[in-house]
């Protein structure tokens, strides 16, 4: 559909607007069916999140509430979701931030970018993985994944990432749904 060319002369492939920076040759085996997955779930993920997160899971129902009450994000900041999923934590963040998401699955950033639209906010979307995100070192004030860390298949890859990708005194928020 087109292309972006980057300050170094790359040239990255646009899909529907959105830059891909996903190379699924050396992509893991895990994290490969975690891409399947969640492209196949991508239609009901909202409605089945909603649900899910009515059961105990171990301890309290979770509330999305209850972690992004404690997210500062402020005026002027820039702030990376990864795993943004649909973005249902970008339309609950104040809205005079610079978003940015990143998540594995097509079919979540679609609907992310659907849902975005209808709410009249944006956020720069990006298919890439977050063990290999597609950022300069300190790019964010911001760093925000919620859930799904159990699924990759190097989760401390991509959390060595977060941090890198966040400023000197940034802040990196991990919040996942399970031990």
């Amino acid at each position: 559909e087109g292309r972006l060319r980057s300050e170094s002369g790359a040239e990255i492939p646009l899909r529907e607007g959105i830059p891909v920076f996903l190379d699924e040759k050396g992509m893991p085996r895990r994290n490969k069916w975690v891409k399947w997955m969640y492209n196949r779930l991508a239609f009901a993920y909202d409605w089945m999140a909603e649900v899910g997160w009515q059961w105990s899971l171990g301890g309290a129902p979770l509330r999305r509430e209850a972690y992004l009450e404690k997210i500062t994000v402020r005026p002027g900041d820039r702030v990376l979701e990864t795993a943004v999923g649909t973005g249902t934590n970008l339309l609950q963040l104040p809205r005079e931030a610079a978003y940015f998401g990143v998540d594995i699955a097509w079919g979540m950033l679609l609907r992310c970018q659907e849902k975005l639209r209808r709410a009249g906010r944006t956020a720069e979307l990006a298919l890439a993985d977050a063990e290999a995100l597609p950022f300069w070192d300190g790019m964010f004030d911001v760093v925000l994944h919620m859930g799904g860390l159990q699924f990759f298949a190097h989760p401390e890859t991509a959390v060595a990432e977060m941090a890198r990708v966040a400023r000197p005194g940034g802040r990196v928020w991990l919040v996942d749904e399970t031990a």
